[in-house]
């Protein structure tokens, strides 16, 4: 269990093995996790002599001190190595050569022995004794808590991954669309495809995508969803085009035009994320040219809420400009939010996009973005999400 994940724990047990070797006046200070019957080196401070040890080297821990001590066969503190038999037994004594050593037994916070916190030096050192070994024992007490933690995170980190991969493979999600209107003749041209992981059709899945992202797994959970949405169009009126969303960093490391049948390239708008950080707008550009050449069309979703949007806006030059709902939110009330709204109109019209406008809820709203000429809205005043099925109900008999 490689303490390198952890860059907090590391750290910090990087300068307890420190501290603990300069305070016992000893040459070499190490953490060493015990993987069956073998001592692996997690940590080790040693300057000067790095090329006795290094992170990863692994021994047998009957060769070392480590199984002796926890055994009892060695005492925790050996202030003179060669007034101990076992230790003159022992081929590591001779090697090294080990003078001195002090060796402190490491727990989880589930009471098992995780490993060893080591001292040594080459040469004896007489003058140590139990004040010594209570300084040693309470760092070693530092350095378990440090242990438990990573442990504990790991742990909790081995059950979020296994759950978001059962999520993958089950499809324990389903997807819902939520229609897309045109402001100017009010009516239904399209829809967004939203991924729900509860019973709510109204629950957000932000906190699903973001689990996955923390545990590895975001492009997995991505394309799992994405694959669900495009399965799922042939039960929506032709006439709607849908919009599917997607990560930048999926974009980039994913064939996603593999997974889009022929028919569909014409219905289908990929939204680009512009709240996830785009890195490089020129190889997201490239990355969309395969899309746009098939006739897919490309959206930037949450425009207006990220600082660098309006350099990404004229870098991608989206069909789709979809104004974020904290611009929506209000802005038939405040003129900074109706001004940024018109800019983004001016913009369109200029490129050939067109704008739509998410998260409307009001009335006043829908009046204030139409009167700016945004040419398409969605929202909970307009509709709400809903399955395939029941948005093909209530809106393919309206248009």
């Amino acid at each position: 269990m490689s303490l390198s994940r952890n860059g907090g724990a590391n750290q910090a047990i990087a300068k307890y093995l420190s501290a603990v070797r300069s305070q016992l006046n000893m040459e070499i200070a190490y953490l060493g996790e015990l993987v069956g019957e073998d001592i692996v080196f997690r940590s080790i401070d040693a300057p000067g002599l790095e090329h006795l040890a290094s992170v990863g080297d692994r021994h047998l821990a009957s060769a070392v001190y480590c199984k002796h001590i926890l055994s009892g066969s060695l005492p925790r503190l050996i202030p003179n190595t060669s007034r101990e038999p076992l230790c003159m037994e022992l081929e590591i004594t001779h090697l090294i050569p080990i003078g001195s050593h002090v060796g402190i037994p490491i727990y989880g916070s589930d009471g098992n022995v995780y490993g060893m916190f080591c001292c040594l030096s080459r040469e004896p050192i007489e003058g140590i004794g139990p004040v010594d070994l209570k300084v040693a024992e309470l760092f070693a007490s530092l350095i378990s808590d440090e242990i438990g933690h990573f442990i504990s995170e790991q742990s909790s980190r081995a059950e979020l991954s296994a759950l978001i991969e059962e999520v993958i493979e089950k499809r324990a999600f389903s997807i819902v669309f939520q229609p897309i209107f045109d402001l100017s003749a009010m009516q239904v041209i399209g829809c967004e495809a939203l991924s729900r992981f509860d019973m709510s059709v109204d629950a957000s899945p932000a906190p699903w995508f973001q689990a996955a992202r923390a545990v590895g797994l975001s492009e997995e959970l991505e394309m799992a969803a994405f694959k669900a949405a495009v399965e799922a169009v042939r039960y929506l009126p032709d006439e709607f085009y849908v919009s599917v969303n997607l990560s930048p960093a999926t974009i980039l490391s994913v064939d996603v035009l593999a997974e889009i049948p022929a028919a569909l390239h014409s219905r289908l708008v990929v939204e680009v994320a512009e709240e996830d950080k785009i890195k490089d707008d020129l190889a997201m550009a490239e990355a969309l040219l395969p899309l746009r050449d098939v006739g897919l069309r490309i959206a930037i979703d949450d425009a207006g809420a990220g600082s660098a949007g309006i350099q990404r806006l004229v870098k991608l030059a989206p069909d789709i400009v979809k104004l974020d709902i904290s611009l929506t939110k209000g802005i038939d009330m405040e003129i900074g939010k109706s001004a940024m709204a018109a800019a983004m109109v001016y913009f369109a019209a200029k490129t050939g996009a067109k704008v739509t406008a998410e998260g409307i809820e009001t009335k006043a709203e829908l009046c204030a973005l139409q009167a700016l000429g945004v040419h398409c809205g969605q929202g909970w005043f307009l509709g709400r999400p809903k399955p395939a099925d029941t948005l093909t109900k209530t809106y393919s008999f309206e248009n």
